[in-house]
């Protein structure tokens, strides 16, 4: 028999058994949905060693990508405090900065980080989509962003050089109808862009066109945000370029000369949340 005045669960009144399952099933709702905001807000720096010219020993590189106007604070002040702390000489932006018309966010971040070292742009698939990508571009510009439409730029330190490549994203082929046709015209503008003796360092958003790269040394790439959804011991599930299973996911990739690295990217672009994959902050440097 139970000691005097204690209530047994069979005894508990009903009101008291309701109580304690709306508790708990509202510490579990909380529970999901605080992981969900960690897993979506809690920027993890992952940082990389990779072989420079020798001027340029040292170099740091702060990669953002896949942003998709997120916000990481008023005025993207957590996410500005982790690059600052990254003392970077350059900063790489490798696509999809935006998601939809909404742009307040992404050039927030453009021009705060462009009052901290020079800032190096190329465009994703989501700004090549948009009617207003080139009043975009104009607004990065208006900001001290270097917009690298197809272009290149020669990077000096300590006598030596680089060769900095912006490749724009395929869709920005408008006239051809296709992802294999544009992908075929991005990677011939590449070639005529990957010319001279010097370290080749290419911004591209699109890890899958990795084949394509080859006369490249250094290739920074973003768009699969680590496959979005991560399982233990599977590992990414899907990414836009690849599919399920995708090979180019996350991290660092050596096939001959080129290294790649993908960003895991700090934002979302779907309804389906990060999970067991936080967004990245990627920091270079030279050896």
């Amino acid at each position: 028999m139970p000691p005097a005045g204690r209530i047994t669960g069979a005894e508990m009144p009903y009101y008291a058994k309701l109580t304690v399952i709306l508790i708990a099933a509202f510490a579990l709702v909380a529970l999901v949905l605080f992981y969900f905001w960690y897993e979506s807000n809690a920027v993890r720096v992952v940082r990389y060693k990779v072989k420079l010219p020798e001027g340029f020993r040292g170099f740091r590189i702060v990669q953002i990508s896949d942003l998709h106007n997120h916000r990481y604070g008023r005025g993207q002040r957590r996410l500005l405090r982790l690059i600052q702390a990254e003392r970077p000489d350059m900063i790489a932006v490798t696509g999809d900065m935006i998601h939809n018309e909404y742009t307040a966010h992404a050039l927030t971040l453009a021009e705060r980080a462009a009052g901290l070292c020079p800032v190096y742009y190329v465009s994703g698939n989501h700004e090549c989509i948009l009617s207003f990508c080139g009043e975009f571009y104009a607004a990065l510009r208006d900001r001290g962003v270097v917009v690298l439409d197809d272009e290149s730029r020669i990077l000096t330190r300590g006598g030596s050089r680089i060769r900095l490549i912006g490749l724009s994203d395929p869709m920005s082929h408008e006239g051809l109808s296709g992802g294999r046709a544009r992908r075929a015209a991005a990677a011939e503008t590449l070639k005529k862009l990957a010319v001279g003796d010097e370290f080749r360092l290419l911004l591209s958003h699109r890890p899958e066109m990795f084949a394509d790269y080859a006369d490249v040394d250094l290739v920074l790439a973003g768009h699969a945000h680590a496959g979005q959804v991560r399982l233990p011991f599977v590992g990414a599930v899907f990414s836009p370029g690849e599919g399920f299973r995708p090979r180019y996911d996350v991290g660092r990739f050596t096939e001959g000369r080129t290294t790649m690295i993908v960003s895991g990217g700090l934002g979302s672009s779907n309804i389906v949340p990060r999970f067991n994959n936080r967004p990245q902050l990627v920091v270079i440097e030279g050896e």
